[in-house]
Order: structure tokens, then sequence, then C-alpha cells
């Protein structure tokens, strides 16, 4: 299975000084306190970790036209990567290399440094196009793809993540959830679970950036996008979905479309999610009808700390699958 249908990665509202002009906000911190959900009566918050792609998926799809090339969006990025088209990089089938497999992030993680600035990622990636995007191997999962939509993001409007993400979603779908932006906000993760350890876990690795919230809270909000209440296009474009080569998953036949992950009996739309402490899985029928968010706490012991999220052995899986039950999937 690709490291890929399930998992998540971490990010940071950039507080490090810029050194080039395509870092990411570095004032997103300042620009806008991180909303942290509200104490809702029966509610959890863990951190949502990759179940935010389909957010920034919204949010770029709301801004900008999905043919558009990462440079003309973001000034000053590394050569290779100004071709890509967002589309492709939302969909990760541009190529994109994934820095949470590189053995130097794992151990970094691992001893719980703070979060590179994110030129050092950059400056690092590659790019092997594919030959045939609509190919199930042409799918590779790049949590860089959404750091650079992130960045996009940010520089188009002029405001750090959390008031991009705040405006352009989370407002106007009227969602109790916040961005996860560095180690003190871990403070409303009430987990009892939730060690120090775990609690020195810098959410800057999640360059992409997280949301923190309860994961049901999180599958209405992808119900509520995939309903039209953002826009009437948005559930056409994310659910443009091709085949993924992921045999054993719950979503068989396993797709992919903008953001969202697709497949299941019956047909279900959301995205795994996973990281230090959580395995997470949140999703909607296609219409917005109805939807489920499950979390589970995951001792760190025999998972690989710097792991994608949903790539604990089966972990993610069975997240999943508790979904699809509640969904009437099975």
């Amino acid at each position: 299975m690709p490291r890929i249908f399930a998992r998540v990665e971490p990010e940071r509202p950039f507080a490090h000084t810029p050194r080039r002009s395509h870092r990411p906000d570095g004032a997103s911190r300042g620009l806008c306190s991180s909303r942290h959900p509200g104490n809702t009566a029966g509610m959890v918050a863990v951190p949502l970790y990759s179940i935010t792609k389909p957010y920034l998926a919204a949010a770029a799809l709301l801004s900008f036209e999905p043919e558009a090339p990462l440079g003309s969006l973001i000034t000053g990025l590394p050569a290779a990567l100004e071709p890509l088209v967002l589309r492709d990089v939302l969909a990760h089938r541009s190529g994109l290399d994934d820095y949470a497999a590189w053995p130097e992030y794992r151990a970094a993680v691992e001893a719980r440094e703070g979060a590179w600035p994110a030129w050092r990622v950059l400056e690092r990636l590659a790019v092997s196009p594919p030959s045939d995007l609509h190919a199930p191997e042409a799918f590779s999962y790049s949590n860089a793809g959404y750091l650079l939509v992130r960045m996009a993001l940010e520089a188009h409007h002029g405001a750090g993540l959390s008031e991009v993400l705040t405006r352009l979603v989370l407002t106007p779908l009227d969602l109790d959830l916040g961005l996860f932006l560095d180690a003190s906000d871990w403070a409303a993760v009430t987990d009892p679970g939730v060690g120090e350890r775990l609690r020195a876990y810098d959410p800057g690795w999640v360059y992409h950036g997280s949301l923190i919230g309860d994961p049901q809270e999180a599958a209405r909000g992808i119900a509520l996008i995939l309903g039209g209440a953002l826009a009437d296009r948005l559930p056409r474009l994310m659910l443009e979905a091709l085949p993924v080569d992921a045999p054993g998953h719950p979503l068989q036949p396993a797709r992919y479309g903008l953001g969202l992950m697709v497949g299941g009996t019956p047909t279900v739309a959301g995205h795994g999610g996973g990281g230090p402490g959580f395995e997470l899985f949140a999703a909607s029928t296609p219409g917005g009808e109805r939807w489920a968010g499950r979390a589970r706490f995951v001792p760190e012991r025999g998972r690989h700390p710097g792991a994608p999220d949903g790539a604990g052995p089966g972990r993610e899986v069975d997240v999943t699958t508790e979904v699809l039950g509640l969904l009437g999937g099975e």
C-alpha cells in the first residue's frame, strides 16, 4: 500500500525569520492567533493532521484556477517547482518528493527537535513527473505539495494560514476548529494518554499546517463542502478522483481527488490523518448527507515517531473501517 492513503504531516505558522521570498508567511502567528475549538459539550480536541488537506484544497480552489502553475502563485520558488500545476499537486500526481521519507527528518522528529525552516525543505525537494498522470502508479503522496498550497494561499491573501482558513472556510461553515500551531496548543488536547514526550512534539513539522478539533466536526465540514455550502463547483472539482494502487485499504476501489480520498462501499469521501499520538479518519457521503469522524490514541511504542500519518500498521485502516461502518459501509 502506498504510504499515502491515510496520513498527515507537520506544519506551523512559519514563525521563523524568512530567508527566501518563497518562505510561507513568517508572521502568521502574529497576524492572527489560532482559533481553538470551544468547549462544546461532548466534543474532543485532537490534532487533525492530514484531515486538514481537504480544507486546504477547498481554500485553494476558491482562490485559484486548478490549472495554475505554482510559479505564477508563489514568488521565488526553486526552478524545478515552478511548472508544477495546482491540480496535480492537490491530487498528489505532480511527481513531487516528500520529506516524510527522509531519514534525517524522521531522526529530528524522534529527537523532538524544533521544526526546520521551510526553505530547507524546499531547496531539497525533487520532482519526477509521471509519464501518465491518470495511471494508479502516478499517485505519489506528498505533504510537501500541500506546503506549497499553503504558501500560495498565504501569498495571495497576504495573511497567515490561520486567518486564511478561518476567513475562507471555517467561519463561512461555522466550524468549531482551530489551528495547531505550536507545542503550547497541546494544552487543548485532553486525552489521558498524552504525556510529556508527546507534548514536546513541535507541530511545525506539519509544514502544510494542521487543524485541531473534533474529528466529527471535521467530518461535518467536509460534508458541508461536498454539499456545496462554499461554492457549487467545489464538490465537482474535489470529487474528480483517479485510481490509486492501495491494495487492502478499506476504501476500495481506492481513488484520490483534489484533497479527498474517495472509495468504499457505499462510496464515501474524506481523509485520513495521523501523526504523533493519533490516527484519524473523517468522511462524508459524496453529497454531504451523512458524515462521521473518529480518532484513536496511538502510543508511540511500536510506531515510528516520524511516520507519515496513517502509516501505522493497520491503525488508520481500523479507524477508516469504523467510519465506513458508521456511514453504512460495513
